[in-house]
């Protein structure tokens, strides 16, 4: 079933990071060009988790078991928001429980659709593996 992924390492800009999928890995490519244009300030791979903490009372305690986002994207006006890689909808239960609570931070979510233009439109540009 996930034949294709192709986990592993690539090299982007000076950096060489484990990806868990080449969609991971492309996009990575799209945001350092994004960088190298001067259209963003930064991007982080799977920057932290982010815990859902739910109350019993006064005694906190841990819901699920978080979220890991793709990407973490850094505006040059040092505002961020997350980049959430899709191709089937797995996951969405994590995405939900964000907007709950995290509610002021933004999610994209690009999926199969969007990658698919982001690819024709970019991918020789930025060099997709």
């Amino acid at each position: 079933m996930f034949e294709n992924i192709h986990r592993g390492e690539y090299q982007i800009g000076d950096k060489t990071i484990y990806f868990r999928s080449k969609w991971e890995a492309n996009y990575a490519l799209y945001l350092e060009w994004l960088k190298e244009k001067g259209q963003i300030k930064s991007w982080e791979y799977e920057p932290e988790r982010y815990d859902f903490i739910g109350y019993e009372g006064k005694r906190p305690f841990v819901v699920g078991m978080g979220y890991l986002p793709d990407f973490r994207v850094t505006n040059n006006d040092g505002k961020f928001y997350l980049v959430e890689l899709k191709g089937f909808r797995q996951g969405m239960l994590r995405l939900k429980r964000m907007k709950k609570y995290y509610p002021d931070i933004k999610i994209e979510i690009v999926d199969t659709k969007e990658y698919g233009i982001l690819k024709k439109k970019i991918g020789k540009i930025c060099k997709f593996f």
